[in-house]
């Protein structure tokens, strides 16, 4: 009884040591810059009116119709040993001078008092002038962080850009993490704060190379790994090593076969499948009916399908579940003829192409293999004309 008793506790050890052993744990080295990755970026928000001029510098106080805002560089508590001293956001304020030019001053020391704070000039773009971010202004600003539980003081540069036609500021934070996986560098982008709750992983120094994010998968030589988190306190990259053979991975990333799914067709009520079109090339379309940059591409895509021989290629518009009186109103106002099914709770087919962001649109080749990701109508049209 007791070699028994022995037996399975051993065959249970070793077993859980075995699960546990598959989770690699990749220690980060942070950048306070940015990456050749870096792309993302958002908006200034101004939350309240300032009406308060005593806290404004003197050089700045004929400013009028002030309003204050303030942005995360991390969310409260991700940090161990954080408290509500820890300085985790910066302040700024806009108003607009005698001229009616909008003006920004940004609390670069995070004191909560902007009477030592000058007016920042940001660079300025619209739809004609664009400029890279790592060109764009940038200002240094004071934030509290934690090393081994306790407080310390940090700076992070951030980028920041003005577009005169909308009247917004846009700012990203200069900071990237790198990590080595079997001798390779990887490159970690946040996609919005330094608590990289969301992130982006690269494993091509290309500045075109695909983002991988959380559940995709890494892949060098024969091994392939999944990315599954990021610990900002234990500051490491967390990787699943892949027990499946590459084979029988699914993943709507470049090179991997495209996730399997089958539905009904909104329009003609046909069955549309993956599997049914092998053999040719599929454009795959994921959209909502919210989408706004979705719906400005609807008469782009038209028009290259319109001219397209579909017996090379095959259209299918995946939107996102919604009430079918509105999606058929934008069927009918783009005219929308190609194959057309929703993604829904039932399909599951937003999860398994793990959509972040809206568009999406993927090129699958003859063999269901993904070859393009994220690119528009202009692009699909270049393929065909090129390729096919």
């Amino acid at each position: 009884m007791r070699k028994i008793y022995f037996i399975c506790v051993l065959i249970f050890v070793l077993t859980a040591g075995f699960a546990q052993g598959q989770d690699i744990k990749l220690p980060l080295t942070i950048h306070n810059e940015l990456s050749i990755h870096s792309g993302g970026c958002f908006a200034l928000e101004q939350t309240k009116e300032l009406s308060d001029t005593s806290r404004i510098a003197k050089g700045c106080n004929n400013l009028t119709n002030l309003k204050m805002g303030s942005v995360n560089i991390y969310l409260e508590g991700i940090l161990t040993g954080w408290d509500k001293s820890f300085r985790n956001k910066f302040s700024f304020v806009v108003g607009t001078d005698k001229n009616g030019k909008e003006q920004l001053i940004i609390d670069k020391n995070n004191n909560s008092d902007f009477s030592d704070d000058t007016v920042f000039v940001a660079d300025t773009i619209d739809d004609k002038i664009r400029v890279p971010i790592e060109k764009w202004s940038k200002v240094s600003v004071e934030y509290d962080w934690a090393e081994q539980g306790k407080k310390v003081k940090r700076f992070i540069d951030v980028h920041i850009v003005y577009n005169r036609q909308i009247k917004l500021y846009f700012y990203t934070f200069a900071q990237h993490a790198t990590a080595v996986l079997d001798g390779k560098k990887l490159e970690i982008t946040p996609n919005d704060n330094l608590s990289y709750l969301t992130f982006e992983v690269f494993d091509d120094p290309d500045s075109t190379a695909e983002a991988i994010t959380s559940n995709k998968y890494l892949r060098n030589n024969n091994k392939i790994y999944r990315v599954k988190d990021l610990d900002i306190n234990e500051n490491v990259l967390i990787l699943e090593k892949e027990k499946l053979p590459f084979s029988k991975i699914e993943s709507p990333q470049i090179g991997f076969r495209a996730p399997a799914f089958s539905s009904i067709d909104l329009i003609s009520k046909d069955t549309v499948s993956l599997k049914k079109y092998r053999g040719k090339y599929v454009f795959l379309d994921l959209w909502t009916i919210w989408c706004a940059p979705c719906l400005k591409e609807m008469p782009k895509i038209k028009e290259v399908y319109d001219k397209t021989d579909h017996s090379k290629i095959e259209f299918i518009g995946i939107v996102g579940e919604d009430d079918p009186e509105k999606i058929d109103k934008i069927i009918r106002s783009n005219g929308i003829n190609w194959k057309l099914i929703e993604a829904n709770s039932k399909n599951f087919i937003f999860n398994k192409y793990k959509i972040r962001a809206l568009p999406t649109t993927l090129l699958i080749d003859p063999n269901g293999i993904v070859i393009k990701s994220n690119f528009r109508a202009e692009e699909l049209k270049k393929f065909i004309e090129n390729s096919l």
